[in-house]
C-alpha cells in the first residue's frame, strides 16, 4: 500500500509520516492511483495542535505491546476529551501522537487561544496519568496557526473535514523541536495570544521544509487562570528569555 503526496504527487509508504519527495506532512486522502475527494472546499484560518507522548521506545520496553496499548488509548481519550471540550476536533492519530484542529468546523474567533488552553490542559493532565500507570509520563505539544484549505474528509474516516496547509507542517515541526513538558507555539500564535499567556522565546530555529528560520515560543501558563500558572519542569533549570 502507498499514499500519493497531495503537494508533489510522490508515492510514499503508508507508514511514512512525511513525504520523501517534498518533506510535507502526509495526508491520508489519496491512495496511489486514486482520486482526491470531490467535496466542498474553503480557505480559512485554523490552528493545529500536535501532542506527542515522550519516551515511546522506553514505554514499549517497560510495558510490552498490550500494556502500551492501554496506556496509549487512555492518553488519546484524555487528549480528545480536552480538545472537544474546547471546541476543537481530533483530525487523526499518528502512532503515539494526536493531531487536533481548532476553527475548521466551528469558526471560533479565538481558535488559537483555545488550542493553547488545550495544550496547557493536556500537560496538566500528565501527572494524573503518571500516577494511574505508576510511571512518569510526559508529552510535547506543538501549535501553529495559518490559512489552510478545509475540505470534506474522505468517506470512512471519523473526521468531518480534512485540512491542507503549511501551518500544519509547521505545528508538527515545532512539536518535534520541543522537550518533554513543553507547549511550543509559532510566532503567529504568540502574537494572537500574547496578552493572555505567559510566554518565553525559544529563539529562531531552522525547521525542515521551511527556508527561513522560524521563531518558536514556549507557553508556560494563562495570565487569567491560577490553575494554569507558569509551569515548572522537573530536573530542569529555567531557560533564559
Amino acid at each position: 500500500m502507498c499514499m500519493k503526496c497531495l503537494h508533489c504527487h510522490t508515492s510514499n509508504l503508508t507508514s511514512h509520516r512525511y513525504c520523501g519527495g517534498c518533506g510535507q506532512l502526509l495526508r491520508p486522502l489519496q491512495p496511489c492511483g486514486g482520486d482526491t475527494p470531490n467535496g466542498h472546499k474553503s480557505r480559512r484560518e485554523v490552528t493545529t495542535l500536535f501532542s506527542d507522548l515522550s519516551g515511546f521506545t522506553e514505554l514499549v520496553t517497560r510495558l510490552g505491546p498490550e500494556g502500551l496499548h492501554g496506556l496509549i488509548q487512555t492518553y488519546f481519550d484524555t487528549v480528545e476529551a480536552i480538545v472537544h471540550r474546547l471546541g476543537g476536533e481530533v483530525d487523526r492519530y499518528l502512532g503515539d501522537a494526536v493531531m487536533a484542529i481548532f476553527g475548521a468546523t466551528l469558526a471560533h474567533q479565538d481558535h488559537a487561544l483555545r488550542a493553547v488552553r488545550a495544550g496547557l490542559e493536556i500537560q496538566a493532565a500528565m501527572p494524573e496519568l503518571s500516577l494511574r500507570f505508576g510511571m512518569p509520563l510526559q508529552c510535547v505539544v506543538g501549535i501553529a496557526t495559518g490559512s489552510v484549505v478545509v475540505m470534506q474528509a474522505r468517506a470512512g474516516t471519523e473526521a468531518k473535514v480534512s485540512v491542507l496547509g503549511e501551518s500544519i507542517n509547521l505545528a508538527s515541526r515545532i512539536q518535534d523541536l520541543g522537550l518533554p513538558g513543553e507547549v511550543l507555539v509559532s510566532k503567529s500564535v504568540q502574537r494572537i495570544v500574547a496578552s493572555k499567556v505567559w510566554a518565553h522565546s525559544r529563539g529562531h530555529h531552522r525547521l525542515k521544509g521551511f527556508v527561513e528560520p522560524m521563531q518558536v515560543w514556549r507557553i508556560t501558563g494563562l495570565r487569567d487562570s491560577v490553575s494554569t500558572a507558569p509551569m515548572g519542569f522537573v530536573g530542569r533549570k529555567p531557560e533564559p528569555d
